[in-house]
């Protein structure tokens, strides 16, 4: 792989433009500026340091006739490195409860289990403040194994000085193996930073020599921006950096990717400014690529835009046993605005591994909004097992799913930086 690549990125329903960024260092993804950690608990009667040096204390704020397991002491735990934070559990509990100032804060469920061997054995909701925050939680169905880490995190609001979280079995009990409590600060608030918004791109050079694909026509430059025209009736028209050999990484299981980028978007029809119907969706950024010899190049990650706001969602296409494939995609719910005509700074971080065990983190303008998002079953592939060795591909860029030949699809942008991290060190493909 060569060390320096030329880019552009692709087209769909209006106008987008991308700006050249330094590449961020990798850091948690639930560690942020804007953020302050309430709790770190783990199932255990004594206190834990994890892989990053932070301490989860003692077991404390479960309510209800619980019992604690250690089935999976000194067992490896797959997709974490934190093995320390799932190898024992709380089982049973009805509730859990921890005096916080009010305010708004990101609970992540850290689980693993330890017991059953098939989807369907237990299944569980969560409220929060007495409603619902997460449905029909089934570990052994999201990850396909025991001993394998799995979390789910949602966002709550407490007004009364008490998060209040509520366990409902729905088939056996209710498993956990740690919480963390994150308060995000309210705008205006004690703590809080307000986010630099861009009011303009940092200029790149234009890119040259696109690989496009996707039945798309070689965009024009003209006045320091690149317009791309989709043939008439394209559904979509994609153009990734580099060439289809040199200009594309090959990622195994266990990668993470970091990628920071400016971008503002208008949809609307060019030449009459028509608006898209809401229930169409436009994809902004998407780490792509083929994920099974013969089948449909289904993405790992998306971030679209769909009616005024955004959205992320992973999928993939994985085999049956009857030698079919089904599509495992899935979309996470509206998780921000996403206003038009504005520069937007986006970090996206994506964990690429086997089923259950790869998410994604999303920051917008230092804002976190996605924090270790975890696609259900069967998402996130690059490779498992029996599968080949799959090639990654880097997209940006807007993405429309109508066929409809009066649209016009055209892109404006400007360079990207990427930083992939690997087991075998850090390499940064600059796209200018």
């Amino acid at each position: 792989m060569r060390s320096r690549a030329r880019t552009l990125l692709t087209t769909g329903l209006g106008a987008l433009t991308i700006a050249a960024l330094a590449a961020v260092p990798l850091v948690p993804a639930h560690a942020n500026s804007h953020t302050v950690v309430n709790a770190r608990i783990n199932a255990r009667w004594s206190a834990v340091v994890d892989s990053a040096g932070q301490t989860w204390s003692a077991r404390s704020g479960f309510v209800g006739a619980l019992g604690r397991s250690d089935n999976l002491k000194d067992k490896p735990i797959a997709g974490t490195n934190d093995d320390i934070l799932y190898q024992s559990n709380v089982w049973g509990m009805t509730g859990f409860k921890r005096a916080v100032p009010n305010g708004n804060y990101q609970v992540r469920l850290l689980m693993a289990e330890d017991y059953h061997s098939a989807p369907g054995k237990r299944v569980f909701n969560v409220l929060s403040e007495g409603k619902l925050a997460l449905q029909n939680i089934d570990i052994f169905a999201a990850v396909g194994a025991q001993a394998t880490a799995y979390e789910r995190i949602f966002t709550t609001t407490v007004a009364d000085g008490s998060l209040d979280l509520s366990f409902v079995a729905r088939v056996n009990r209710p498993l956990v193996s740690a919480i963390e409590i994150i308060q995000v600060p309210t705008a205006g608030g004690p703590g809080y930073t307000p986010p630099i918004t861009p009011t303009g791109p940092t200029v790149g050079l234009l890119a040259t020599n696109p690989d496009v694909s996707g039945g798309g026509e070689q965009p024009v430059s003209g006045n320091g921006m690149l317009r791309f025209a989709a043939g008439a009736g394209n559904s979509r028209s994609e153009v990734f950096w580099g060439n289809s050999v040199e200009g594309r990484f090959r990622l195994s299981r266990g990668t993470t990717v970091t990628t920071t980028f400016q971008m503002r978007h208008s949809f609307s029809d060019p030449a009459t400014g028509t608006k898209p119907n809401p229930s169409t969706w436009h994809t902004l950024y998407q780490l792509h690529g083929p994920t099974l010899k013969n089948a449909w190049p289904s993405p790992p990650i998306t971030i679209a835009w769909q009616d005024g706001t955004y959205r992320v969602g992973g999928g993939v296409n994985v085999p049956t046993s009857t030698g079919g494939q089904v599509n495992h995609g899935t979309w996470y719910q509206p998780y921000a605005p996403a206003p038009e005509n504005q520069w937007r700074t986006f970090k996206v971080e994506t964990f690429l591994d086997g089923p259950g065990r790869g998410w994604v983190s999303v920051w917008i303008d230092g804002e976190p909004y996605l924090q270790r998002w975890k696609p259900r079953a069967g998402t996130m592939y690059t490779d498992s097992g029996a599968y080949s060795h799959k090639e990654i591909s880097v997209k940006s860029g807007l993405y429309t799913g109508t066929n409809s030949p009066t649209w016009s699809r055209w892109v404006e942008q400007r360079s990207l930086t990427m930083t992939i991290a690997s087991p075998t060190g850090t390499r940064t493909a600059v796209f200018n």
